[in-house]
Order: structure tokens, then C-alpha cells, then sequence
């Protein structure tokens, strides 16, 4: 049993590290000494001198500040993207004493620049469309100003180029806003805001559509209330309910 085990872990196709309750280095199969660098023999070793990894190290807490949570971490490491879990061992008795922890190691790298590439590919093709549907709506728009010009199959023409101009143009701009949002893994900037100022902006954008309709935005929000957030992630997020409950109800109640 002993033998399978060992070639389980030998033959695993993610780094294996375990750590006993001393933060000794019990297992570092073939794998993780391909992903981190090591010292010497590590095994038997202490865990901060055998692999000297800041970002595993915080993976693996003392006896004394161990609560027996799975932890994570995604970090660059040289040239490479490195995904680690690490999750508690227990014994096998009543007691389940505490008895070190078990990392494991991925390289994500392809993955990640797979992601890069598909966002990036995205972020282009929205920024070079964006600029021809403006266009688009804006030449449609020019004519719909002068509707008297136009018979009413060429209106009616026209008012079908306008929309969908402006729902493309819409579209890309979502796509570039969430290519953005992706693009950066920190957390966004908070700061504190008046939440009726930030739905307000968002109701006033969507007005002359609304009117067009013959729809009517109710906002019950007090004028003291402020939050923490992110103006442009809310704007994003409330503008498009209030442009989805244009486009699906005939009378729009919006209570926040």
C-alpha cells in the first residue's frame, strides 16, 4: 500500500507538498520540485528553508494560528502563474489532532495567457466596432431629424438602422467595460457616493427612450443615503436594469 501511495503521488500531475504539525517537509514530489525552487535535500527539512516561497509559506499557518480553513493563493513565480490550495490534515482517531497541511500546485500559465489573449482579442474588436455603429447611429439620427423628408417605409427604415445601431453600440461597450473589470484583478476603488446621484444619472441617460415609449421611471431612494462603491462598476450595473426594464415592461417601477 505504502508503494502505491508513492507512486500516486509521484505520478500526480500537480505539485504535492505536505508539512507536519512541525513544519517539517514530509512530501515534495517530482512535480512541485519542478514548480518552486527548493534547497539541497528539503525533505525532513524545515518547510521556510527547504522551499524558500513567501507565497507558500502563507499557506501553511502556525500550531497557534491554525483554524483548519482550506486556503488559496494565485501567484506569478518567475515567468510562470502558480495556483496553490492548501488544506488541513487531520488524524484518523476521535480526536482528529491537528497534523500538518497538504499544498497543492498548479501551473496556470497557459491558461492564463489564454485568458489574456481572448480579453485583449475581445477589448480590439469591441474598440474598432464601437467607432463604426457610432457613426452608424449618428448619420441615422441626422435623417430621423428630419422625418418630414423621408415616406414612411424610409422612417420606418431608418428608426430600424438607429436602433440597432445604438443596441450594437451598447453591446460593444459592455463588452469593453467587462474586458476591463477582467483586466484588472486588484479590487476596484471605492469611495463613498449619494446612491440617488449615481440612479439618478443612470434614469436621465435612458429618458428620451423612456418618453419615446411612453414609459415612467419612479426613484424612491433618500437624498442622504451614500454607500461605498464604485461609481463606474454601479453606473454600468444600474444602467443596464433600467435600460432592461425599458425595454421589457410598459409602465417601470424601480424601488431601491
Amino acid at each position: 500500500m505504502q508503494g502505491l501511495l508513492q507512486q500516486l503521488v509521484n505520478g500526480s500531475p500537480f505539485g504535492i507538498v505536505v508539512v507536519d504539525a512541525e513544519r517539517q517537509l514530509q512530501i515534495f514530489n517530482p512535480v512541485a520540485r519542478r514548480l518552486v525552487t527548493s534547497i539541497g535535500n528539503p525533505l525532513f527539512e524545515a518547510f521556510e528553508v527547504a522551499i524558500p516561497v513567501p507565497q507558500l509559506h502563507a499557506l501553511v499557518p502556525s500550531i497557534e494560528e491554525e483554524e483548519g480553513q482550506a486556503l488559496s493563493s494565485e501567484f506569478d513565480y518567475g515567468n510562470s502563474v502558480l495556483k496553490a490550495h492548501s488544506t488541513p490534515l487531520s488524524s484518523m482517531d476521535s480526536n482528529e489532532t491537528f497534523q500538518g497541511r497538504l499544498l497543492i500546485l498548479e501551473d496556470v500559465t497557459q491558461a492564463k495567457r489564454l485568458e489574456r489573449t481572448q480579453r485583449e482579442f475581445v477589448a480590439n474588436v469591441s474598440h474598432e466596432l464601437r467607432t463604426p455603429t457610432t457613426s452608424i447611429a449618428g448619420f441615422a439620427q441626422m435623417l430621423l431629424d428630419d422625418k418630414e423628408s423621408l415616406s414612411a417605409d424610409h422612417q420606418m427604415m431608418v428608426e430600424a438602422i438607429h436602433r440597432n445601431a445604438l443596441r450594437l453600440h451598447n453591446l460593444f461597450e459592455d463588452l469593453l467595460t467587462l474586458s476591463k473589470i477582467e483586466a484588472n484583478d486588484s479590487p476596484l476603488p471605492l469611495e463613498e457616493l449619494y446612491l440617488l446621484g449615481v440612479v439618478q444619472e443612470c434614469v436621465d441617460r435612458q429618458s428620451v427612450r423612456a418618453d419615446d415609449k411612453g414609459i415612467t421611471l419612479y426613484i424612491f431612494i433618500s437624498e442622504s443615503l451614500k454607500i461605498l462603491g464604485n461609481r463606474d462598476a454601479l453606473q454600468h450595473i444600474i444602467g443596464n436594469f433600467v435600460e432592461n426594464a425599458i425595454k421589457v415592461f410598459t409602465l417601470c417601477l424601480a424601488t431601491f
